[in-house]
């Protein structure tokens, strides 16, 4: 016991008290990640054995074009949830709250309507090629359940209800995935990609479903209630939808590129690799869903030792974490890859390139939320845009001769130039360069 405070000790540093609190939470929000990443490999894994290789590549590819319009149709919301909300718990009606949500709702629909007419002329004129081929109205249905999901889960976040989301998304959705599927089998439906396309719709429904249920207490209430004040122009959301978009094309430009250049096979295989390189990024991802929340405050009261040492804490949980999940990889990859078929071994090298790349996202920590909750999203805009173009210049140059392997140095690349950046942003404005275990200022005293 003595041993683990003095390792809590070290990881937070001097601010114990209040920071030791954001570790105990991120390990409950870690150990459903973990339960989930389970659930979703074996997910994966009956997929690969029940519909074979070919429609498990062909599935990947279709879901991944769906993601990317989906973060159109989203329009950045669920950014601007994250920046408007969570100021206004507890200080104003719940009514009022859910009132945004609604507002919110209707503007997703509209431009929901306007991005399947495009994705629609796009598909017939043949311009997207791997979605042409499969031309079926579940895309478009995916793609809308897809998006309100998402919306629904970043307003749970908002509304500090994180561990409720998680357990919904994370949880509940591919231990449906996997129920459904396993019952497909046992009435001896064939398992085609238009079948796990269906899967996935009613999977999403349940889940969109409890949500709702969720939220029938908050939904009702005083008409007159004092509404949320905020800019609805939508100039905010551009800045929030461009800013999405670039964070999916960081971890899926490699696969668009892959789906047009490599077999569905190769595609699946990849996949797979992703899929693991993404548990030793989970650190990260998951201290950025709770620390933005912690950076706002921290901002509203005006306290720059607080800020700067949660940014510190992070970014130290992060690298440990994230070395810990690295060295087990290199260790145990290529068994775990041997269980679901020996072409998906090819997998193992790519996920090694894939960790280190997480780990340099690990020593940027935080700051991206922190100019995202700070009002300056067009920071995060020109970093993210950088990490895109140099992936995009990787891929168009690597993929044709290196093929996966290619894909993920290409992730590595852009991941560098976005640490340099950001971190170059961060000392500009604050005038600090935080490390893991000291925050040098501007005249290079640490403090």
């Amino acid at each position: 016991m003595r041993l683990l405070k003095t390792f809590i000790k070290f990881v937070f540093g001097k601010e114990l008290a209040s920071t030791s609190s954001l570790f105990y939470r991120s390990a409950q929000v870690l150990l459903i990640q973990l339960c989930g990443a389970l659930l979703l490999f074996l997910n994966n894994y009956l997929i690969i054995k029940f519909a074979g290789d070919q429609n498990y590549g062909t599935y990947i590819s279709i879901v991944t074009w769906i993601s990317l319009f989906s973060v159109i149709v989203s329009f950045g919301m669920d950014d601007l949830f994250i920046a408007v909300l969570p100021k206004y718990i507890g200080r104003v009606d719940k009514r009022a709250i859910f009132n945004v949500l609604v507002w919110a709702t209707k503007v997703v629909g509209g431009v929901f309507v306007i991005t399947s007419l495009t994705l629609a002329f796009l598909i017939k004129t043949n311009i997207l090629q791997e979605l042409s081929r499969y031309q079926t109205i579940h895309i478009y249905i995916l793609l809308l359940l897809l998006t309100f999901m998402s919306l629904l889960i970043s307003f749970l976040r908002s509304m500090n209800r994180i561990v409720i989301g998680q357990l919904l998304d994370k949880i509940l959705r591919p231990l449906l995935m996997i129920l459904v599927l396993i019952s497909f089998v046992v009435v001896s439906v064939s398992i085609h990609y238009k079948q796990l396309l269906v899967i996935q719709i009613l999977v999403l429904i349940v889940c969109i479903s409890s949500i709702l249920y969720l939220f029938r207490g908050g939904m009702t209430g005083k008409n007159d209630v004092r509404e949320i004040r905020f800019d609805k122009s939508l100039r905010p959301n551009f800045n929030f939808l461009l800013i999405s978009l670039l964070n999916l094309l960081t971890v899926r430009l490699d696969i668009l590129f892959l789906t047009e250049t490599v077999s569905a096979q190769e595609v699946g295989y990849y996949n797979i690799a992703v899929r693991f390189a993404d548990l030793i990024n989970y650190p990260v991802v998951i201290l950025n869903l709770i620390v933005p929340t912690l950076l706002s405050k921290a901002l509203t009261d005006a306290n720059t030792t607080s800020f700067h040492r949660t940014v510190q804490s992070t970014i130290r949980i992060s690298i440990i974490l994230t070395c810990c999940a690295l060295g087990g990889m290199i260790l145990f990859g290529k068994y775990i890859l041997a269980l679901f078929g020996d072409g998906f071994i090819e997998g193992y090298y790519p996920i090694i390139v894939l960790g280190i790349s997480h780990l340099l996202t690990a020593f940027s920590g935080p700051l991206n939320a922190l100019f995202m909750v700070g009002g300056m999203e067009r920071i995060s805009l020109y970093c993210l845009a950088a990490n895109v173009l140099l992936s995009l210049i990787g891929c168009y140059f690597l993929i044709p001769f290196y093929y996966m392997i290619g894909a993920a140095l290409s992730v590595l690349i852009g991941n560098f130039a976005y640490l340099v950046l950001i971190t170059y942003f961060y000392y500009k404005k604050e005038g600090v360069y935080i490390t893991p275990f000291k925050i040098f200022n501007i005249n290079r005293v640490s403090k």
